[in-house]
């Protein structure tokens, strides 16, 4: 049985093993970047002085592919190319202000993302600023749910959805029916008081027909 969360297993199935560099992102434990030491060059970035502290002191120092970093995101400075950079246990906001810094340091770079607050406001930042979804995987941890997904900027490429449809075919089939469940009556009570939210809960009702024989 693996040391590791659902949610960091997921994150580290995402990561493309062609990437060289990884960057863990507000590191805090430093538990997703620890999956990837083997194989990879890994950056740990965290603002925090005793977060940081305390990487240092439990990872090996001597290990060449390991780098600790003490720096808010929005102020680093990326040199390195075939980089994939991983953004968890965020809010939304901050990681669309992170994803816009980075990709003007590294545009070819690919992101893991999995927020857990106002993830179709991240979506509709991604979806008008053509990023394309490689991957998307929708999971359950602690009770609550995650959108996982795997994206690079690239206006050649399907930019990622705005309201998730796709991530239910690729995901657990009770896991996606128990989310849209869930959804279909939060935007129930929300659609009462806003008609402005009507169509995402028309979305949600839409694919829980569409996929109810599925389920």
């Amino acid at each position: 049985m693996s040391k590791y969360s659902n949610r960091i297993q997921t994150i580290q199935s995402l990561v493309p093993k062609s990437c060289k560099n990884i960057w863990d992102l507000c590191c805090d434990h430093g538990q997703i970047g620890e999956v990837f030491l083997n194989n990879h060059n890994v950056f740990f970035v965290d603002q925090v002085p005793s977060i940081i502290e305390k990487l240092r002191n439990k990872l090996t120092a001597d290990i060449p592919t390991t780098h600790i970093i003490l720096s808010s995101v929005l102020n680093l400075k990326i040199n390195t190319k075939n980089n994939c950079f991983i953004l968890a246990g965020i809010g939304s906001d901050l990681a669309i202000k992170m994803i816009t810094h980075l990709t003007k340091q590294d545009p070819e770079g690919e992101f893991v993302i999995s927020t857990h607050k106002n993830v179709l406001k991240l979506r509709e930042f991604l979806h008008h600023n053509s990023f394309h979804a490689f991957e998307e995987i929708l999971i359950t941890e602690h009770g609550q749910f995650y959108q996982v997904f795997r994206c690079k900027k690239d206006d050649q490429l399907k930019p990622i959805e705005l309201l998730p449809e796709a991530i239910f075919l690729n995901s657990n089939k009770l896991v996606s029916s128990d989310f849209l469940k869930e959804q279909i009556q939060l935007y129930q009570k929300k659609a009462e008081f806003n008609q402005e939210l009507q169509y995402i809960l028309d979305h949600y009702s839409r694919c829980m027909q569409k996929f109810s024989i599925k389920f």
